[in-house]
């Protein structure tokens, strides 16, 4: 981790598994604050820009199978990274089948990582948090092995 920041002095850019690009400008090295600066933005960048693209891929694919399947159920807000989907009460375990089957995907841009998350239904944004932390849909940080094809 802290070869990121040495990376942003020297070759001055940062490229995300997804291609997001990030430059950063020659600074003084002898500035601690101008480094200090550096640092932190070249430390922050790639958790921040790989999980804002991972949430945009998401959720194209979660409103292209509601779509496919015809479903009333759509996705009304994002919140840094909360999903918030509005849906009929007759679609809710279908549209929370389809975010399941979303996030826990093997991610291959990641070496087939998965995330952990949390699903939760309610009929607010708030009873959907604290539905979500009973940890039902959790899973482990740990990279997806494949199978070997016999």
């Amino acid at each position: 981790m802290n070869t990121i920041p040495l990376l942003a002095q020297t070759d001055r850019q940062l490229t995300t598994p997804y291609g997001r690009t990030r430059h950063f400008s020659p600074i003084d090295q002898n500035d601690k604050t101008a480094v200090g600066r550096q640092w932190r933005q070249a430390l922050n960048f790639l958790p921040q820009a790989i999980e804002a693209d991972l949430m945009i891929e998401s959720i194209n694919m979660i409103c292209a199978e509601f779509t496919k399947r015809k479903m009333k159920a759509w996705l009304r807000c994002t919140i840094y990274d909360s999903v918030l989907v509005v849906a009929p009460k007759y679609e809710t375990e279908l549209a929370k089948k389809i975010m399941v089957k979303v996030f826990s995907r093997p991610i291959k841009r990641l070496d087939n990582r998965r995330f952990s998350f949390n699903v939760g239904v309610g009929a607010s944004w708030f009873l959907a948090e604290k539905d979500s932390k009973n940890g039902k849909y959790t899973l482990s940080l740990k990279p997806y092995k494949q199978k070997e094809a016999s």
